[in-house]
């Protein structure tokens, strides 16, 4: 499973968030073995990071892909810890070029932000279950 274009193969993409008991848990991904467990806890402090780096792409090389994701903080005294941490990733071969994907990206994790922020997207267990359908739709 993957996009190929122009040389580019995107493996995978991710929706991860802090459980305030699990602590930083991939909530959904697709393909569903995109991640392994071995390997999101190797990443994981690059995925759910503090607050300097939320908003900011991240990429990396690690696993034996190439990753680029966007945190997401958002501060309300609503939530647990009072900040929903969460985002979402795109995964690679290891050599690919990312900079077409950025801006996907980005637009991806601000459209989810702004559906929690004005409707409860994230925060609410039935909505939120709906990013396991909407991800694969984003490999296409």
């Amino acid at each position: 499973v993957g996009v190929e274009e122009r040389g580019t193969m995107l493996r995978g993409v991710f929706y991860a968030e802090f459980d305030n008991i699990e602590g930083p848990k991939i909530m959904f991904q697709a393909p569903s073995d995109c991640l392994s467990p071995q390997s999101f806890d190797q990443i994981s402090g690059y995925i759910i990071t503090g607050p300097k780096l939320s908003h900011k792409v991240i990429r990396f090389d690690a696993c034996g892909y190439r990753i680029i994701c966007y945190p997401v903080r958002i501060e309300n005294s609503k939530y647990d810890r009072n900040a929903l941490l969460f985002n979402f990733g795109f995964v690679f071969d290891p050599n690919a070029k990312t900079e077409n994907y950025v801006s996907t990206l980005v637009k991806l994790a601000s459209t989810i932000e702004t559906l929690e922020q004005e409707a409860a997207f994230l925060s609410t267990p039935d909505t939120k279950a709906r990013l396991g359908e909407v991800l694969p739709e984003v490999l296409r």
